[in-house]
């Protein structure tokens, strides 16, 4: 955030990331395909994100396996819709009609009227998304913070983190973290990341654990602290991500944003980082496996 010496991400990754970034950028060759590379990887990231949603087939009828693999392209057809939508909108800030307009792209049919106005339940999650009454406050504090980030990785993360914690959708929340984080990481020079679905179960418990540690944090405040939060919550009222950032806002979000960052979400950022890491590693390495399979080609 505006103070250098706190980062949701541990530094030694953030360095080594920024390094690996250079590395590749110094790459003749990066430059010369890089839109078809980053075509190839927004593909693969859309694909893991939609099997981390829709099960497998598991039913072993043919009809089954046909209805399920229907659902499984209706939801990667409508995720790249949202994709090219979110990069033809995004502007570098997360907005709350920027984040709708996402929304209802990922899912026309459940979230045709934007952000939801019914409670919603996560399975076998310890914790509840916030109540629909609650959603305006959340949002707006959500995109306020998080265009006070200047940092991109940990500002394509946080955005990852509060809307799979908000849920402000009735379906494709999980889909618009992951989307909405990697159009934030590549407008910001970054490739998109994919999450297996093999990594699901990992995945799920950092996801589980970080939201309720920082639900457990904001429960945890003082009578004063909870009082001055309530108060910096009403100035949401007033601005918007899309109007000019106040320091004074910014400052104040630091410090509470300090005060409830937990190990629990640190753990959580470090693992969706670490994958920024391994998508600058993967396109390294397939530049050097080019390179040498033309070498030897030569000699």
């Amino acid at each position: 955030m505006r103070n250098n010496n706190f980062h949701i991400v541990s530094e030694g990754i953030l360095n080594e990331i920024l390094r690996k970034k250079l590395l590749l950028e110094a790459l003749p060759e990066y430059h010369l395909n890089r839109k078809t590379k980053s075509h190839i990887l927004r593909k693969e990231a859309n694909k893991h994100s939609v099997s981390l949603e829709v099960a497998g087939y598991e039913n072993h009828s043919t009809i089954g396996k046909k209805e399920k693999a229907k659902e499984f392209h209706r939801c990667e057809q409508d995720l790249e819709s949202a994709m090219q939508w979110g990069f033809q909108n995004y502007d570098g800030i997360v907005s709350l009609d920027f984040l709708e307009g996402i929304g209802k792209k990922i899912d026309p049919d459940a979230n045709f009227q934007g952000f939801r106005k019914d409670r919603v339940r996560v399975l076998g999650a310890t914790w509840s998304p916030p109540a629909p009454e609650k959603l305006p406050r959340e949002l707006a504090y959500f995109c306020y913070s998080n265009s006070c980030l200047d940092n991109v990785i940990e500002k394509s993360l946080h955005a990852h983190f509060n809307i799979a914690r908000i849920h402000p959708f009735m379906d494709g929340n999980g889909r618009t973290a992951r989307l909405v984080q990697n159009i934030v990481l590549e407008e910001g020079g970054f490739p998109p990341t994919s999450i297996r679905s093999s990594e699901r179960g990992e995945y799920g418990q950092l996801l589980d654990k970080a939201i309720d540690s920082y639900r457990m944090t904001e429960l945890k405040m003082t009578p004063g602290q909870e009082m001055r939060y309530t108060t910096l919550l009403s100035e949401f009222s007033k601005n918007s991500p899309n109007s000019k950032k106040e320091l004074y806002l910014c400052e104040q979000i630091n410090e509470f944003e300090r005060l409830k960052m937990t190990r629990e979400q640190n753990e959580l950022y470090n693992f969706l980082a670490l994958k920024v890491r391994d998508a600058l590693q993967k396109i390294t390495g397939k530049i050097y496996q080019n390179r040498n399979a033309v070498n030897s080609e030569t000699n």
